[in-house]
């Protein structure tokens, strides 16, 4: 928030976050040989305002990717495809958030 200059350390207004990571196998052509699994990050944000007690900003986003799944004895690729995913997903998400407030910096704050 201070890298955009949106942080302002007299401000009665709170944001609540929360991030998810979800995923699923799944089969993706005719003979049953490309197991893939796909990695779902979803992230909910609101922007509360503390002094009339109420949320001001609703944002709520999805996004996902996958990878194609390797055999047993390289386990750990997996894993850190997995992490990397999410890692993504997450840097990609809070960066459409960022976007979304730059998008709606002259906008007044109102209880909703």
């Amino acid at each position: 928030m201070a890298s955009n200059n949106f942080y302002n350390g007299s401000s009665y207004f709170t944001i609540n976050a929360s991030i998810d990571h979800g995923d699923e196998i799944y089969i993706t052509n005719i003979d049953n040989t490309s197991d893939r699994e796909r990695i779902k990050s979803s992230i909910k944000i609101n922007i509360y305002d503390e002094l009339n007690k109420c949320v001001v900003f609703r944002y709520d986003e999805s996004i996902s990717q996958f990878y194609v799944i390797v055999s047993s004895k390289f386990f750990e690729s997996n894993n850190f495809a997995k992490e990397e995913i999410q890692e993504q997903n997450t840097e990609i998400l809070v960066d459409l958030f960022i976007n979304t407030l730059i998008s709606n910096e002259n906008k007044e704050l109102k209880c909703i």
